[in-house]
């Protein structure tokens, strides 16, 4: 290698060195209050849920075991297991504070259906209750019916620190809000440090 070919790459690789240290790293976002109010939902934690038709006949019984982590201060990300007696569905949940939007934003994938959901909505003004909406398959179409989008609503409303009233809703053609699964969330205890 000659000289020629030398300088130049050494100076090159000094100037990238000048410029990463002189550039300041960028810090965490540390979040705002609504950010924070995730955090509340951040650890283990067993559901029990019911679901109904039309009329309020219970359909069927299933419970979740939902392990909710925060990502950074912004977002809490939730790894769920449902057992339904047959199946076990697996389901990833995000939700985070969008504050260009004023709302909450999220989103919801699982191991039965290809639909992305995507999430917008609010806590009410006792800081208790979160409640999302979003875009998704009429679920209670009959099989090979022409798919329909419908309007959801998912709600969870802390009744304490270690209890949270869940609620799933689908909006009807009258514009009308149906609950169609609900049930109650128990933070599981961790056991104690030895």
């Amino acid at each position: 290698m000659s000289l020629r070919t030398i300088l130049p790459t050494t100076l090159l690789a000094c100037w990238t060195v000048a410029a990463v240290y002189a550039i300041e790293v960028p810090k965490p976002d540390p979040g705002q209050k609504e950010h924070a109010w995730l955090k509340q939902l951040v650890g283990p934690w067993e559901v029990e849920l019911e679901a109904k038709d039309t009329e309020g006949k219970v359909l069927m019984q299933c419970k979740q075991n939902i392990s909710y982590r925060m990502l950074g201060n912004l977002w809490v990300v939730a790894d769920i297991e449902m057992l339904d007696g047959q199946n076990t569905i697996l389901g990833l949940q995000t939700i985070g504070y969008d504050p260009k939007a004023k709302q909450y934003v999220g989103t919801w994938v699982d191991s039965m259906h290809n639909h992305l959901w995507n999430y917008s909505g609010s806590v009410d003004e006792a800081g208790k209750k979160l409640t999302l909406e979003a875009t998704g398959p009429n679920m209670l179409l009959p099989p090979g019916a022409v798919p329909q989008m419908v309007q959801y609503r998912d709600a969870y409303e802390l009744v304490s620190p270690d209890e949270m009233k869940v609620e799933s809703s689908m909006q009807m053609p009258d514009g009308k809000w149906m609950v169609f699964m609900s049930g109650k969330a128990v933070r599981k205890q961790q056991p104690a440090a030895r």
